[in-house]
């Protein structure tokens, strides 16, 4: 059968009548609908190919003419699969069987067997099979099929675990038993789905029971070693790291109840608050090689590999596979535990860390800044948890407060992704002002970078750049001077080389906060303009910038890349966005002719306000006093879970890629859409599918719930809560790249997709809590 579908084709199947009125009528009288299985899976095959079995033709022949035999209907059914130690199995039945009989009876159709076998549910059959040239009968007993669905599951971490259920045991031929991973989720993002988990540790799990008993009794933030088996590689047994996650997701138990046809749900237990992860860190074998160790050794033992990973995808990161990611730090601080490493891997507050050492000992950390306008996060873990272990030699590196000249010669050590240690001499060949596109950039980072190397793809970001020379490709590390040992550059993420200079002043204010016991800097002001580069020679004859200004601007250049900086893009709501024009060429800041993006940020950083002039239709404009912008240093700090919608508020990037005339008053930003919601059923209902982004929810910005304008979470929290269970609510959404409205009408499904609120709390703990709805 079938059935068209939105521009597609679905393929569906039928069900013989017959075979559901029979379950209707005993539903009717009260009674179970039994169904039947000897775990065995059948294929029709023609009369034609059944002669290359070795079948006799008499044989074929009687089947032909069996009454039984619909004419439109010339084949058998042959075993393709057959389950290891099943019913079948164990009386012998093999793959390549031809079935004949079954209690006396030819059997010709799917439909026919199983018929028969839903009426011998713990009964005997006999079994007539042809194989080699001979008949052969079995005695088999019929297995109910109802037994062998899992009646419970686990969820932990966005991932669904549960017995070994029939269907897949079948499609994959394996041995019924075992626990099976339906979904990765979060936690189980290294082990592919429909794999069977042997073990946690040392400990097996040869049922769902074994299993959550020993996930119990593991506290959160545990790095544990996961042995499984992939149904599509049955043949080996593989091994994959995993950290323990019970506070992003719900660790809970759903068991199935026949009479209500629900699932109901418990907390599993936990262990207690006093037990920490922390306790538990992991030593890893192995070690740091190179042909280079005595020249470099010093240096390496403060480099850091670094695994991040983050629950929910956020800010658009869901687009360029940012929820996990692998980087290199180096420790700047070995008292206060403090790490410096790539914005591009530690991308957000709302995420995990783990951080090996010396590529002996792997202990987790916490991202505390996250810098809004450059390419640097800082890490923070327990230094406490480094002591007395031999086995780790760290050390600290001091950054240097001198910026880099051209011509300058560094030793560079770095890592690649298996800690191999990589030594070599490095060159400054250029310091310019220069646009790259960033490899892999997340839509949320627009600023300002620091970086070398050839184009990737991706958005154009202007930045100060070093163009070095002699670098490890593909390895990350840092740039240092070899007598004095004295950090000048780092590249943390490949193809990006940084002045360490420009990372001080804020390490500097960090540390001193720490020592002094008072929060660290969450914010950092700047004026939020997004720029481009053009050479000057152009802004002259196109753009008409006066003889006068362009002398000006070449003596604050000491570059031979004579460029002036442009406006490209403003964000929605700002002072800038009413201040500045797009194409505006910027000439001064507080009177400072400003070309290079260096000199724009010490003059604009961490003002409130600054004088700025610019250039535009041709003429010279004060645009006087121009208010800067609040960024926030951890990113976005709350999210709201709801319909199996990841909604946050709108983050910078969105406010720099939107119009005020398309964005409006604003709205609530969808980040993400679980696979199996509400939200997915509603688009699904609508004919959508993955290709088909035009009535797609993801991305866009919720503007009303119902007939409530909503443009906070509080306000959206405010007008879902009057929904009721199963009601259908309405979301207004909006496209900010056009302004096209659009209604979503989603059911809202309280019994297993809560709504959920999640914040950040100034300790640095994510904090959620899930809203009653009204009755």
């Amino acid at each position: 059968m079938i059935s068209a579908g939105y521009d597609y084709m679905n393929l569906g199947y039928n069900i013989p009548l017959y075979r559901a009125a029979r379950a209707v009528e005993l539903l009717r009288e009260g009674k179970p609908v039994p169904r039947g299985t000897i775990q065995v899976g059948f294929k029709h095959k023609t009369f034609e190919e059944i002669c290359r079995y070795g079948l006799d033709k008499s044989v074929i022949e009687a089947m032909k003419k069996s009454s039984a035999v619909d004419e439109t209907k010339q084949y058998m059914l042959v075993v393709e699969k057959i389950l290891p130690k099943g019913a079948a199995h164990n009386v012998g039945i093999r793959g390549g069987d031809v079935l004949l009989k079954i209690n006396g009876k030819q059997m010709h159709t799917y439909v026919d067997v199983e018929s028969l076998l839903d009426s011998f549910v713990g009964k005997s059959i006999k079994i007539d099979m042809w194989r080699h040239g001979e008949t052969r009968t079995f005695e088999v007993t019929v297995e109910d099929l109802e037994k062998m669905a899992p009646k419970e599951f686990l969820e932990i971490s966005n991932a669904i675990i549960h017995d070994m259920s029939y269907p897949w045991a079948l499609q994959y031929g394996m041995e019924m038993g075992g626990v099976f991973l339906a979904k990765q989720g979060y936690m189980f993002g290294g082990v592919p789905p429909s794999s069977i988990i042997k073990k946690i540790g040392i400990d097996e799990t040869p049922n769902l029971s074994a299993f959550i008993k020993v996930m119990e009794a593991l506290p959160n933030g545990t790095l544990v070693a996961v042995e499984y088996v992939n149904a599509l590689d049955q043949n080996k047994v593989e091994i994959s790291a995993a950290t323990v996650d019970k506070r992003w997701y719900p660790f809970q138990r759903a068991v199935r109840d026949d009479t209500e046809g629900k699932w109901h749900f418990s907390d599993c237990e936990k262990p207690n608050d006093g037990e920490t992860a922390q306790e538990k860190s992991v030593a890893i074998v192995g070690g740091i090689s190179s042909s280079e160790v005595n020249t470099s050794t010093h240096v390496a033992n403060a480099l850091v590999s670094i695994e991040f990973s983050s629950p929910f995808p956020i800010e658009g990161g869901m687009n360029f596979g940012k929820s996990k990611a692998w980087g290199c730090g180096v420790i700047v601080d070995m008292e206060l535990g403090l790490i410096l490493c790539s914005r591009d891997v530690a991308n957000t507050t709302l995420c995990d860390v783990q951080c090996t050492f010396a590529a002996s000992k792997t202990i987790p950390a916490q991202v505390i800044f996250v810098h809004p306008l450059e390419s640097y996060s800082i890490i923070k873990y327990d230094p406490h948890l480094l002591l007395n272990d031999a086995t780790v030699q760290v050390r600290e590196l001091e950054l240097s407060k001198d910026r880099v000249v051209p011509g300058s010669k560094f030793e560079f050590v770095g890592l690649d992704r298996d800690q191999t240690l990589f030594y070599n001499e490095t060159k400054v060949h250029q310091i310019l002002d220069r646009q790259s596109m960033g490899s892999g950039m997340p839509s949320s980072f627009f600023g300002f970078m620091f970086s070398f190397g050839a184009d990737h793809s991706h958005k154009p970001l202007p930045f100060e750049s070093l163009r070095m020379g002699g670098e490890s490709r593909g390895a990350v590390g840092v740039h240092y001077h070899k007598d004095e040992e004295i950090v000048m550059a780092y590249t943390l993420s490949p193809g990006r080389t940084h002045m360490a200079a420009d990372v001080v002043p804020l390490l500097t204010a960090i540390q001193e906060a720490m020592h002094k016991g008072v929060p660290l800097p969450t914010e950092l002001k700047s004026l939020p303009i997004y720029m481009e580069f053009m050479t000057l020679a152009i802004a002259r004859s196109i753009r008409h910038l006066p003889d006068e200004w362009a002398l000006k601007l070449m003596e604050s250049n000491d570059s031979v890349q004579r460029k002036v900086l442009t406006v490209s893009r403003k964000m929605v709501g700002s002072n800038s966005y009413e201040k500045f024009e797009v194409n505006d060429i910027i000439l001064s800041i507080d009177d400072t002719p400003v070309s290079l993006v260096g000199d724009y940020k010490k003059l604009v950083d961490g003002k409130e306000t600054v004088k700025v002039s610019v250039l535009r239709s041709s003429k010279v404009i004060d645009l006087g006093q121009v208010r800067t912008t609040s960024f926030s240093a951890l990113g976005t700090t709350r999210i709201v879970e709801c319909c199996g919608l990841i909604l946050h508020d709108p983050h910078p990037a969105l406010l720099y890629l939107s119009s005020q005339d398309k964005f409006g008053k604003g709205g609530i930003y969808v980040a993400f859409k679980e696979g199996g919601s509400p939200a997915e059923q509603a688009e699904a209902k609508n004919g959508l599918h993955n290709s088909d982004e035009t009535n797609e929810i993801n991305s866009k910005l919720i503007t009303r719930v119902n007939e409530a304008k909503v443009t906070s979470l509080d306000e959206f929290l405010d007008a879902v809560v009057k929904c009721k269970h199963d009601e259908y609510v309405k979301f207004t959404t909006k496209n900010v790249d056009n302004g096209e409205l659009a209604v979503h009408n989603i059911r809202l499904d309280l019994e297993y997709w809560k709504t959920r609120d999640m914040s950040r709390m100034p300790s640095g703990e994510w904090v959620s809590k899930f809203i009653e709805h009204e009755k």
